[in-house]
Parts: structure tokens; sequence; C-alpha cells
């Protein structure tokens, strides 16, 4: 009769007999920073974690669990640079007084993008004024990622680029913003996505932030911009 497997404490491990994928799957739904923890329960899942198919980094848990964050960058430098699997999803949300520069997390935004990742999400609304002035808008590999499929973002706008992305031409199918205020930026954007994004099926925005009179004039003026995508609706959400 074959053993039953243990783990490092001595007791049984029987979800570390599943299948790898699954296992995969289970650290993937995970917030990375517990997938962190999750894995050294057992060397079994050591290894599985290096094929993550996802990475959810909020950097406020980082902070209220005091997790190192050498260590963590370290970590995430050897997750994202050094494997070959693509990403399916990538989320980041970094909050105001953070003491990881956005330097070190566009690193880990552009390493996601060379991984090919289908779904990327950035939170960075929150940042505080001088971080704000070194700021220069979407990492630029994001312009030429042919796998991206979705894009959701709440970040601070700088005025569109001159070049059209390759995954706006081709792969970009869904768009979210969150937090739109009505600035001039972030208009220009939403109008360079509508006219550029070819496939793009939907864009919705998020305008729980605006008054109710502001919001009824931006949402037609939204819903007046041109869209290269016939097929696209466009959403406006104040939940």
């Amino acid at each position: 009769m074959a053993k039953k497997a243990k783990n490092d404490g001595g007791g049984f491990d029987r979800i570390g007999q599943f299948p790898d994928e699954i296992l995969c799957r289970i650290l993937s739904s995970l917030p990375t920073d517990e997938a962190v923890r999750t894995s050294v329960l057992s060397s079994r899942w050591r290894y599985v974690f290096t094929c993550l198919s996802s990475f959810d980094v909020d950097i406020s848990r980082l902070l209220r669990d005091r997790i190192s964050r050498v260590g963590f960058a370290q970590y995430m430098v050897r997750m994202l640079y050094f494997r070959s699997e693509s990403l399916e999803h990538f989320r980041l949300k970094r909050i105001k007084d953070c003491y990881l520069h956005f330097g070190r997390l566009f690193d880990w935004i552009c390493a996601a993008l060379y991984r090919n990742v289908e779904e990327l999400e950035l939170h960075i609304s929150d940042w505080d004024c001088d971080s704000l002035d070194d700021f220069e808008g979407l990492p630029p590999d994001l312009y030429i990622c042919k796998s991206l499929v979705k894009l959701k973002l709440a970040i601070p706008f700088r005025p569109p680029p001159k070049e059209v992305p390759s995954c706006l031409l081709a792969h970009l199918k869904e768009i979210e913003i969150s937090e739109f205020r009505g600035d001039i930026h972030l208009l220009e954007m939403i109008a360079y996505f509508l006219l550029n994004a070819r496939v793009l099926e939907k864009l919705t925005i998020h305008m729980n932030c605006l008054e109710e009179q502001k919001r009824f004039c931006m949402t037609n003026q939204v819903l007046s911009l041109p869209r290269s995508s016939r097929n696209c609706q466009v959403v406006t959400d104040i939940s």
C-alpha cells in the first residue's frame, strides 16, 4: 500500500497530493504575500510556487504585516525575471507614503508585460505629491505588449503617447478606469483609447468621485467620443 505524503510537521499533507496544476491555481488565487507564506509550509509547495500564473501585490498588506521590503523585492525579482511561463493576471496596488519607489514597481510591471501577461490591473492613484512629480505615466513596455487583453487602471495620467501601442490596435478587448474625476489628461486618454483600440469590446469608467451634475456632463462627453471599434460598449458606473 502506498504511503501517504507527510508534511514537515509530521501530519498528513492531503493538499500536497493534488496535481501541480491544482496547487498552482490555489496559490495563484491568494494575495501574493499570503502565497509567499503558504509556500514555506512544505518543500512540495515551494517548487509549485515557481509556476504561479497570477500575482496580486498590495503594498498596504506588506506594511500591515511588516513583511521585509528587501526580502519581498528580492522575491519579486526572482519570480518575475527568472521564469519562462506566461502570466494570466498581474495586480499592483501602491499606497501613499509607500516605502517602495515607483521605479522598482515599474520594473515589476514591465517584467509582467515581458511575461505576456493577459490582464493588468494598476492602482497607483494615492501617491503623494512628491511621487507624482516623478510619475511619467504608463510604462513604455505597455505599448509593445501583444498579449494584453484586459487593462484596469486607477492611476494619475499624463498626455497620451504620440505612437499607437500595438496592443490597442489588435489585442486589447476590455479597459476599466477607476476614480475618474474629470481631469483633462484622463479624458484625453479615454478619447485616445476609444479612437485607437480597434477590437475593444468594453470600456468601463467609474465616476463615483463626481457630483451628479458633473457626472452627467462627463458621461455625455465620453459617449460622444469617436470609437474605432463598432462593437465597443461604453459604461459609466457610480458604484
